[in-house]
């Protein structure tokens, strides 16, 4: 009596599922990464010093050319600002603000957003220019 042999199947498995899978999810992120741009645009000033990245947690209030204020992307004027400042530099464990301006608002409105920003209860006040990395979330 002849028994018939059996082939061993090979342990290597199939990778280009995963190939696929992995090409799908970068071209995802690649394309989801260029959503991110801000949307509040500003001509920022320029500076020699390279600064360090703001901080996903950061508290951005931004001073858009046509006079308009936003905290977070969220439009606030000038005397709501310290009311909308106050809760969040309270739960801030930095108490710091980093203050996005474009290069054409006049130096009286930059110094009475920091002026109020103090008053809500930051510590820091960060000047962002065109040498800093944003945070993905950031306006």
């Amino acid at each position: 009596m002849r028994f018939r042999h059996l082939r061993k199947s090979s342990m290597a498995g199939d990778i280009s599922p995963l190939l696929d899978c992995v090409l799908l999810l970068l071209i995802f992120f690649m394309l989801s990464s260029t959503f991110v741009a801000p949307s509040i645009r500003l001509a920022l000033p320029h500076a020699s010093a390279a600064d360090a990245a703001m901080s996903q947690d950061a508290i951005v209030i931004t001073a858009a050319a046509d006079g308009q204020l936003f905290v977070n992307r969220e439009p606030v004027d000038l005397d709501t600002l310290e009311s909308a400042l106050r809760p969040m530099l309270a739960a801030s464990s930095r108490r710091a603000v980093v203050f996005r301006g474009d290069t054409s608002i006049d130096y009286g409105r930059f110094v009475a957003v920091l002026d109020t920003a103090r008053r809500a209860g930051a510590e820091h006040v960060d000047v962002a220019h065109a040498g800093m990395t944003e945070p993905a979330d950031g306006p």
